[in-house]
Parts: C-alpha cells; sequence; structure tokens
C-alpha cells in the first residue's frame, strides 16, 4: 500500500489539490449500444430531446452553476497494481476511447497525469494515499470524503482541476483578497457577452478499481468504465443512465462491455464544446449533440 501511494507521488498533479468529486455506486443495464427504449419504439422528436437532457442530468456533468471540465493537456495515463501486460492492456483502451474521441493523449513513456489505480479494498487505498499525499484532498468535501474513504463503491474517482484564460492562459497575478482569500486576474483580448472569459480544466485524475467488487468484469470492461469518468468530471446520480456504461455494477457480470453510443458522442461533445460558457449552456450543447447523433 505505502508503496503504492509513493509512486502515485510521481503524478503530474501530486502537489495541486482536487476538485471536489463524488465516488460512484453503479447500477446495471443490457450490455452493447443503446438504440432503442426499453419498449421498441425509436427515439424522436420530443421524446428524444428529454431523453437526451435526462441522460447528461442522470451523468452527473456540469451541475448546478459549476461549468463543464475536460483536459486540457495531453493525457498521459498510466496502470498501476497490476502485472506490466495488463496495465498495458488498461493503458491501451484509455488511449483508444481518447483517440476515438478526439482527446489529446501522449505516447507510453510520459510523465502520467492520469492514474488507474487497481487495489483489493478501495478505501483502505484512498486513505492511505490522503495520509501521504493531502494534497491530493485539500478541495473533497466532508460528504464526497466519507463515500471515498468509507464507501463500497467498485470504482472511486477524483480529480485536480484549474481554471485557465479562454486562450489558455493561466491568471497572471493572485491577490490577497475576496471572499476565498486569492483572487485569480486574466488577461482579456475580445469582448463577448456569452463567453465566461475562464475555462475549467483537468490537469489530473485518480480512479482507483477495488479489484475484490469489480470480480466478474473483464479487464477491458474495467477499463472502459475507467476510461469515461477518467476524461470527464462526472458524479453520477443513482441510479445512472441505462444508457451508459456507468450502470455497469448493479446486475451480475455478464460479457464484456463497452463504452455505449450514447457514451462516446458525449465524450465527443465535449471536447468540441466552448468552455468558456455557463453550466446550463454546457448541458444545453450536450443535449443537442445527443440529440442530433441519435435523431439524425
Amino acid at each position: 500500500m505505502r508503496r503504492m501511494a509513493t509512486a502515485l507521488a510521481a503524478l503530474a498533479c501530486a502537489a495541486s489539490a482536487p476538485a471536489l468529486a463524488e465516488p460512484n455506486v453503479g447500477s446495471g443495464s443490457e450490455a452493447g449500444d443503446q438504440e432503442v427504449v426499453v419498449t421498441g419504439e425509436r427515439l424522436a422528436g420530443k421524446k428524444l430531446h428529454q431523453e437526451a437532457a435526462e441522460f447528461v442530468r442522470r451523468i452527473g456533468f456540469a451541475t448546478g452553476h459549476r461549468p463543464a471540465a475536460r483536459w486540457a493537456d495531453a493525457v498521459c495515463p498510466a496502470a498501476y497494481g497490476l502485472a506490466p501486460q495488463h496495465a498495458a492492456i488498461v493503458e491501451a483502451k484509455l488511449r483508444q476511447v481518447a483517440a476515438e474521441a478526439g482527446i489529446e493523449h501522449q505516447r507510453p513513456g510520459c510523465k502520467p497525469n492520469l492514474a488507474v489505480v487497481f487495489v483489493e479494498d478501495g478505501s483502505a487505498q484512498a486513505r492511505e494515499m490522503a495520509r501521504r499525499l493531502p494534497s491530493l484532498f485539500e478541495e473533497v468535501g466532508p460528504v464526497a470524503k466519507e463515500r471515498l474513504f468509507k464507501g463500497d463503491s467498485p470504482i472511486r474517482w477524483w480529480y485536480s482541476t484549474q481554471e485557465l484564460g479562454t486562450d489558455g492562459r493561466r491568471p497572471t497575478s493572485d491577490s490577497p483578497y475576496g471572499s476565498n482569500g486569492r483572487t485569480k486576474t486574466f488577461s482579456k483580448f475580445h469582448s463577448s457577452i456569452v463567453s465566461t472569459e475562464v475555462i475549467r480544466a483537468i490537469h489530473c485524475a485518480v480512479v482507483v478499481v477495488d479489484v475484490n467488487r469489480t470480480a466478474g468484469r473483464t479487464l477491458d470492461t474495467v477499463s472502459a468504465y475507467s476510461a469515461l469518468v477518467a476524461f470527464a468530471e462526472i458524479s453520477p446520480r443513482e441510479p445512472p443512465p441505462d444508457r451508459s456504461i456507468l450502470d455497469l455494477f448493479e446486475t451480475a457480470p455478464g460479457p464484456t462491455r463497452d463504452l455505449t453510443e450514447w457514451d462516446m458522442t458525449f465524450l465527443k461533445a465535449l471536447y468540441r464544446m466552448p468552455l468558456d460558457r455557463e453550466a446550463r449552456m454546457h448541458r444545453g450543447l450536450l443535449t443537442q449533440a445527443l440529440v442530433r447523433k441519435k435523431g439524425g
């Protein structure tokens, strides 16, 4: 356990603090992409829009007033706790999903900024990491910590995020004033009535896989699930959408599953849409992308 935490200290974000991320407790569904509703009727019109909006809501993305976040730097995935040949399978799956979704990723041998950790006790691993790397948990709220450190989630995750200017620039200065004690200043080079002038970017993520609680699921299935939660700052509601791999853990283990068509459409839309918008606009853009894909 200590060796694992020491290895994770090499992550590019080890000295940064993550934003709040709720661990997930999954539910279940049929395997494969979901093209039709349970009744067999093809989604269309108002019904399709409702289902798409519900998918975005239940996936727990850009909730409330907090805008969406995605990776700004190229992703460098690394798997820990597995034999080298199995770790390579996990990392290859993550890169495959990234390539398909249009997410910039680095070649093997890069400095990791995304860790997928396989352990026998997910709660104990999270607590050990918090003890040895407290800076990773400074912004995790009390409720999230309770679930992260004591929950029974088969897979749990959290992120480190930062605010950037719309052109990717970091804050030019900090002030000791402001409600949170630090006020960031961004250079502004254009005028817009819709742009927030600031974007939220993921620059590190940790996914912890409890091998005892994921027993019976294939490594490729677990890797696909890990890819979705690693590439998008999400916190699924219970139950998560049944058109997503996020509902993996309610039913008994079955055949290998991959990201659904809804999942991939969501990721592709996330990495194409403008980030300098309010949360409600992000939800609307993602809903529209799903409607276009399923209705076209």
